[in-house]
């Protein structure tokens, strides 16, 4: 797997926060392409409340998640979580989730955890539910001496034998911000990023096993 994505977002008056979220994906012997928003209002020292929505979409599946995301900020601890409704409309007749052509509306859930090692290294243990599904990911990202350069690897398995190893780039603009100001001043992740595996193995029609994946984000 390979793709692109991206985040823009801008300040809305003093206390919130727009976002628009892109991203094209090429897996699953198919192309995706994925849309996303947040509303938000962000205090750097404390959290970050909003709403969020997504959409992923190609040939074979269309995916569609509305919902509620926050974070709680401590010292060298982040918090986070995403839950919210979740539309799933399989195109091709669905193998790993039978259930799928019966009932189309799920609740999306995520839950992280981010420790910083360093200013410039955060480790994040993420459990997601989809489709009725559990979902387990390991993130790794080093932002580099590279001005904006980052390093990020993630590992993820859950039911049905689901498994995944990606790894790639980012690149944040503007500042010299260290990694952890970053995520608390920045943009929230992007939310195609954040369920891009859960969707595709929910969707794909296969359940894959051992597979590896490359993706290249620019955010």
């Amino acid at each position: 797997m390979r793709g692109l994505s991206g985040s823009v977002s801008v300040p809305v008056g003093q206390k919130y926060g727009a976002q628009l979220d892109g991203s094209y994906i090429h897996g699953f012997e198919t192309d995706i392409y994925g849309v996303g928003g947040h509303f938000f209002r962000r205090n750097p020292a404390k959290g970050l409340l909003g709403l969020a929505f997504g959409g992923l979409h190609s040939t074979d599946f269309t995916d569609i998640l509305v919902g509620v995301e926050g974070e709680l900020y401590f010292k060298n601890i982040t918090l986070g979580t995403f839950i919210g409704y979740n539309n799933a409309d399989a195109h091709v007749p669905p193998a790993f989730i039978a259930s799928l052509a019966r009932s189309r509306d799920f609740i999306a859930a995520r839950l992280y955890a981010t420790a910083y090692l360093t200013e410039n290294l955060a480790f994040t243990a993420e459990y997601q539910n989809r489709f009725e599904r559990n979902f387990y990911i390991a993130r790794l990202e080093y932002l580099t001496p590279v001005k904006g350069l980052a390093l990020f690897a993630d590992a993820g398995l859950g039911d049905n034998n689901y498994r995944h190893l990606m790894g790639g780039v980012r690149f944040y603009f503007g500042g010299s911000n260290t990694l952890k100001d970053r995520h608390r001043k920045d943009d929230p992740d992007n939310i195609n990023n954040a369920f891009s595996g859960s969707a595709g193995a929910g969707m794909s029609g296969q359940g894959p096993t051992n597979m590896r994946r490359k993706k290249y984000c620019k955010d």
